[in-house]
């Protein structure tokens, strides 16, 4: 969008429009509009304030209201992306729950110009998802954008109950809608080649250079979902309030980068257009869908469910249950390497060998509340199997910056036994056990001191002498130094997953640097995971207002974060500012300022705590650039 107001004038028709266009038989039941680049402030961007989208929410509402009567039922804002969902009022007696969500993909995880909000809806018995999402930019960022792809997968949910304790994922709904600025371009062809196929109107030749469908084809990204096909010209990029593509000196190929998937058993696409709206440099695109909704006739089925209890109750009396462990003879699940945030998921299956339906559970151990320990999940951890009936039980291990501390100092070890109860049975005790490779992030600063060698393969300094600073984190800095000072937005954009993972590997074991190309992006924010990993923050936040008092006087900040904080923290800090000042150097190139510099160090340099605004953090360490 690019930040435009909506506009003054209400085109109440535009619905009529479409019922015609479209072929319904009457008005969408459910309108998801999803807008991206709503809010391009800076302030916006830095902090996550934003207000724009309270007028365009009253707006739309009010062009519905004049052709029918719909109510907003919920909506969610992430800097620039804006995700509404309206309904018919006449439906909305039906509605069970609504939940949002979001996932930034931006660096660290937290800046939200990229990623997707999302909104769940349970309407009658059947689950929608719709999801709102912005991904990486660029021609030759396909990675990033599939790498996109999968966080936003991993990182949204919604409570499956009002506890919270357990919870949806994405995928885990009947009908799911996927869209917004998708951002796959066209590649293969020449720019004018695509032009001439658009003015001429042969589509088809293009869909074959088209960056989505080719990662589809590939398993890289989107491979459960469907998109209708594509008949309408591509959607960016164009001159501002023009019907031509883009005549800037870039001069962009134009491309598909507007999109509208969906996973549904049930769903039918209707329709699936662009519109030509020129209030950016993109033309919107919509999609119609009819969905079967599931409904449970509820006296009918507390028939039925009563009439099976009695059965099942007869039964239970005159059989007990019995449950086979498809495991070893030492009911063990063994784990061989093991790394840091990378999960691994091993199995063990459970036959009902009885006659009877056995309903099972995981149970916590004596005097624990959890059955299982923080790095281990399993699922399901409860249900019912009717006889001869299997379930597969999937049980997952991850190490991530709350389990890891205690693993890399030898304080933990990959350990467990769950108990697997059968109601009316008896219980099987499954061994769980892992062989983990220790990193240096999540150690604490202290601690990566005492290691002159790499901590997976080196013995810790017993002595006093330590390192003034983690080796790890001087070779970093070192190899940022050298080869990325002057690589443009270095520390704004997202790395790659692999070559981060290799960057880990490389510090953890003391393997070179020089013999993989890593991406500077890449290597940017491994740094910023290796601070955002620490089990302490480098300056803890009640120092904060009294670095704010004496703000530009370092000889004073010196001062007071000397007696403070412990020596390597202080020698970490000084150390990544004079690095920053030196990128700032560069700045004609690298396009960095203090103030996005700051952002992003802010945010995992400085504690957090709920007396301290994120200004006020910001403030702090731009005042040390």
């Amino acid at each position: 969008m690019g930040g435009p107001p909506p506009p003054s004038r209400s085109p109440h028709a535009a619905s009529h429009r479409q019922k015609k266009e479209e072929g319904l038989p009457s008005l969408p039941d459910i309108y998801a509009i999803g807008f991206q680049e709503l809010d391009l402030r800076a302030e916006a961007l830095l902090l996550g304030n934003t207000d724009m989208g309270a007028p365009w929410e009253a707006h739309i509402l009010r062009c519905l209201e004049r052709v029918e009567n719909y109510t907003l039922l919920v909506s969610k804002q992430l800097v620039g992306m804006f995700l509404l969902v309206f309904m018919k009022e006449s439906l909305t007696r039906f509605v069970v729950d609504v939940q949002t969500s979001q996932a930034t993909t931006g660096i660290m995880g937290v800046m939200g110009n990229k990623g997707a909000v999302a909104v769940r809806v349970t309407l009658k018995n059947s689950t929608f998802c719709f999801i709102n999402c912005h991904l990486n930019a660029h021609l030759e960022n396909v990675l990033r954008r599939n790498q996109d792809y999968h966080d936003i997968i991993r990182r949204v949910f919604f409570r499956a109950n009002s506890t919270g304790e357990e919870t949806v994922t994405l995928m885990d709904h009947d009908h799911i809608f996927w869209m917004g600025d998708l951002n796959y371009r066209i590649e293969g062809i020449s720019n004018n080649e695509v032009r001439t196929a658009i003015g001429s109107g042969n589509l088809d030749k293009l869909v074959d250079f088209d960056q989505l469908r080719r990662q589809v084809e590939q398993g890289l990204a989107f491979t459960e979902f469907s998109e209708g096909p594509l008949t309408f010209d591509p959607t960016y990029k164009y001159d501002n309030e023009s019907i031509y593509y883009d005549t800037s000196e870039k001069r962009r190929v134009p491309a598909w980068c507007d999109r509208v998937l969906y996973r549904s058993k049930s769903a039918q696409l209707v329709g699936y257009r662009r519109h030509e709206l020129m209030t950016s440099d993109h033309r919107p695109v919509s999609a119609i869908f009819a969905v079967d909704v599931k409904y449970t006739e509820t006296e009918e089925r507390s028939r039925v469910y009563n009439d099976i209890c009695k059965q099942l109750d007869k039964l239970e009396n005159e059989m007990l249950p019995d449950v086979t462990l498809q495991i070893n003879e030492q009911n063990l699940v063994q784990f061989q390497n093991v790394y840091f945030l990378t999960s691994m998921t091993k199995t063990v299956t459970a036959v009902n060998t009885g006659q009877v339906t056995a309903k099972f559970k995981f149970v916590p151990k004596l005097n624990q509340r959890r059955f299982c320990q923080p790095w281990l999940r399993v699922s399901p951890s409860v249900g019912m199997m009717i006889p001869g009936e299997s379930v597969t039980i999937n049980l997952t291990v991850l190490v991530d910056k709350e389990t890891a501390p205690a693993l890399n100092m030898g304080n933990d070890k990959l350990e467990d036994i769950v108990i697997f109860h059968i109601e009316n049975g008896k219980d099987y005790f499954i061994n769980v056990t892992g062989d983990y490779n220790k990193t240096c992030f999540s150690c604490p600063l202290d601690y990566l001191t005492r290691f002159r060698s790499p901590i997976r393969t080196g013995a810790m300094d017993q002595g006093g002498d330590r390192l003034s600073i983690p080796k790890e984190l001087w070779r970093i800095v070192d190899h940022l130094f050298r080869t990325g000072t002057e690589e443009e937005d270095l520390f704004l954009m997202s790395g790659v997953d692999t070559e981060m993972e290799q960057i880990r590997e490389c510090l953890d074991t003391g393997k070179s640097f020089d013999d993989m190309a890593f991406n500077p992006h890449s290597m940017a924010e491994a740094l910023i995971r290796f601070f955002e990993y620490l089990p302490k923050p480098v300056i803890p936040p009640h120092l904060i207002p009294k670095l704010l008092q004496v703000a530009g006087d370092q000889s004073a900040c010196k001062k007071i974060l000397a007696p403070a904080i412990p020596e390597v923290h202080y020698q970490v800090f000084f150390y990544i500012t004079l690095f920053l000042k030196e990128l700032l150097k560069k700045s004609s190139k690298n396009k960095l300022t203090a103030e996005k510099l700051g952002m992003v160090f802010a945010r995992v340099l400085l504690g957090d705590a709920a007396t301290i605004t994120q200004q006020q953090k910001l403030a702090c360490m731009t005042s040390f650039l």
